[in-house]
């Protein structure tokens, strides 16, 4: 069995969708109604629209600049809106933390993410990390199956 067939089936017994295609090709392989998609929107919250699209058979491409910021933009508002400040600051860390798994600086940005307490702030630091890196996301770590047995 080539290492390829045997990590393909680890992931398979662990469910561990990452990317689009995986979800497809689970849809396709095991002849089920639907799949699951649940910690790889964690790290990937586009990963539902590119399941789509390769399903219809287009290319999914790889999120834009603009994707990010604007998905980031409505969870603000969404958070500020639901919780109180310090609540919301609470739940947004931990979603950008996840978001940015994977791109250059990761390390740095979720150190201070979680050093800094003014909400502006990090939300000005936010913007900017994804603005400067998004095209540089390491796909391939994308790729790896995340949070493996529940841990970070």
């Amino acid at each position: 069995m080539e290492t390829v067939e045997i990590k393909e089936l680890v992931r398979a017994r662990y469910g561990d969708i990452a990317t689009g295609e995986d979800a497809v090709r689970r849809y396709k392989t095991y002849g089920v109604d639907a799949v699951l998609i649940g910690r790889g929107a964690l790290r990937n919250p586009f990963i539902f629209e590119q399941a789509e699209k390769v399903l219809k058979g287009v290319d999914p491409g790889k999120p834009r600049i603009e994707d990010y910021l604007q998905i980031m933009r409505e969870q603000r508002e969404l958070l500020e809106a639901t919780y109180p400040p310090r609540m919301a600051m609470i739940h947004a860390r931990k979603f950008l933390a996840w978001y940015s798994a994977g791109f250059p600086g990761c390390h740095e940005y979720r150190k201070k993410l979680f050093s800094i307490t003014e909400p502006e702030v990090i939300w000005a630091e936010t913007f900017e990390f994804f603005t400067r890196n998004t095209s540089n996301r390491d796909l391939e770590f994308m790729s790896q199956p995340f949070l493996m047995g529940g841990h970070g």
